[in-house]
């Protein structure tokens, strides 16, 4: 067992002894942390054959069908069993990530987003983890314990994070598009990503055009994408800008759904018909859609709606 353990093939060595690229192995350790590789002191990664058992595994079941989310979430759930890994606690991580912000630790926060990643799926990981830290950072910058500096460099690593979660997930079958944008005076477009992981849970493949989306720019994107459902976000008070959008964004939908959502939305008051309010944590927008069947599979329905509970309550859009 130890000499499987012990770090010993480079990265381009150990992409061909378990048959894939090294791009593929590079991916897969970035957006799922699949494997974890050791580094040298220079820090060139090091490959374990348990490492290479893990990466096999992962594209043998990728090479069935399966999605590489799912696939990862499996060869996880698997090495969990087999080494009996303690369950991460979501407070600890969340507390693990302020602090590294506190003194601009990227070293520590991507161990600890490594963590996150194998503790829980995409959507878990927003819902127990990486949403919550958001609320907490902000909380935190109102109250004057954490500076601006350092509350922007999270957003953007957690926004970078977020993306690449949403990027492998492919779920099959795919229920196509759903458009995610921020009103026009909004800046502030994480909201916009998380929104995107729970939709692409449910097997939309979201396009997040982000901050400050005027409506002409939305047009062209529902015109040239077809998509099944627009959301928009906004986190601050509206601004007379963004009041005045509701109605182009509705002409700009071409009769697509549009849903709006995020904590500035009580700030534009009555909505025109047609446009719905995602609801606290877009609850109601999530509860219109029901999480995708795995392939093959054939569950009862309580199973499901087990997994749509979990997931009621996420950060609004």
């Amino acid at each position: 067992m130890a000499r499987e353990l012990r770090p010993k093939y480079r990265i381009v060595e150990a992409a061909e002894r378990a048959g894939i690229g090294a791009s593929t192995l590079r991916a897969w350790e970035r957006r799922y942390g699949i494997p974890r590789p050791a580094r040298t002191d220079s820090g060139y990664r090091l490959y374990s054959e348990i490492d290479l058992r893990s990466l096999s595994r992962m594209k043998d079941l990728v090479s069935s069908g399966m999605a590489a989310h799912e696939a990862a979430e499996q060869v996880l759930r698997e090495q969990r069993g087999a080494k009996a890994l303690p369950f991460a606690n979501a407070d600890t991580l969340r507390d693990r990530l302020l602090d590294a912000a506190c003194v601009f630790d990227g070293a520590t926060l991507e161990r600890v987003l490594t963590e996150v990643t194998h503790a829980y799926a995409a959507e878990e990981a927003v819902l127990h983890v990486l949403a919550p830290a958001l609320v907490e950072l902000g909380d935190r910058w109102a109250d004057g314990r954490i500076g601006v500096a350092h509350e922007h460099w999270l957003v953007q690593r957690l926004r970078a994070h977020l993306a690449s979660l949403v990027a492998g997930m492919r779920a099959r079958p795919l229920r196509g598009v759903a458009v995610v944008a921020c009103f026009p005076d909004e800046e502030h477009d994480v909201a916009c990503y998380v929104v995107a992981v729970h939709l692409a849970a449910r097997g939309l493949r979201p396009v997040v055009l982000g901050a400050r989306t005027p409506p002409e720019a939305l047009a062209v994107a529902v015109r040239d994408l077809s998509p099944a459902m627009v959301c928009l976000s906004l986190t601050n008070p509206a601004t007379a800008a963004d009041r005045r959008a509701v109605a182009a964004y509705k002409t700009a939908c071409a009769g697509r759904p549009l849903w709006v959502g995020g904590q500035g939305v009580a700030s534009l008051g009555a909505l025109p018909r047609g446009v719905r309010s995602a609801g606290i944590g877009a609850q109601d927008l999530l509860a219109t859609l029901r999480s995708p069947r795995t392939r093959g599979s054939r569950k009862s329905s309580g199973s499901r709606k087990s997994r749509s509970n979990r997931a009621s309550s996420p950060p609004a859009p």
